[in-house]
């Protein structure tokens, strides 16, 4: 299935075989295969995030590989693609996007990870993603480590969760409703 749907066939077969692709990805636990068979799959599946008709079965693929994914240097590729997601006027691709950037990046891409979670904790108008956003956060506080890696989560995090906990009087009613929505 990775090779058929790696390959440029006619544009009909390449939709079904990475339809296909997708359905066993997301309805098998892939967590125990070899790395280098579910690594193979990645780029099949990036050319898919990018081209948007099948985006939220591929973004649930990425999240199935995780385990194999996780610190792996291919997810930087993700990178750009997972900031512009972060933005899609879909609130499902948003969420996507959340779920992505915290089971998919590691420590070391936590500068991106916080570009965008805090990007929809403080702009989202949905107030699910901004509690969604917030559940991560805690999630990731709760898994730390390390007293360094707490540290390092509250200094990253710190000026969000001020801004909604104590928001300033140069934001606008609006803005403060936002916040005070997540």
């Amino acid at each position: 299935l990775v090779q058929a749907a790696g390959q440029d066939a006619d544009p009909e077969a390449l939709q079904s075989q990475t339809q296909q692709l997708l359905d066993f990805m997301t309805s098998h636990d892939l967590r125990c295969w070899p790395k280098e068979i579910v690594l193979r799959a990645f780029m099949p599946l990036t050319r898919v995030i990018c081209r948007g008709r099948l985006k939220l079965k591929a973004y649930a693929a990425f999240n199935s590989m995780a385990a194999q994914l996780r610190g792996s240097e291919l997810v930087v590729l993700l990178m750009e693609t997972l900031i512009k997601d972060s933005r899609d006027d879909n609130p499902d691709i948003r969420s996507a996007v959340l779920k992505a950037v915290f089971t998919l990046l590691s420590d070391d891409l936590e500068e991106y990870r916080s570009q965008i979670v805090t990007q929809i904790m403080m702009n989202d108008p949905n107030p699910e993603l901004r509690r969604q956003a917030l559940d991560g956060i805690t999630a990731l506080a709760a898994e730390a480590k390390t007293r360094d890696k707490a540290r390092q989560l509250q200094d990253t995090y710190r000026p969000v969760l001020s801004k909604i906990a104590f928001p300033s009087k140069n934001d606008t009613p609006s803005d403060v409703a936002l916040v005070h929505q997540a």
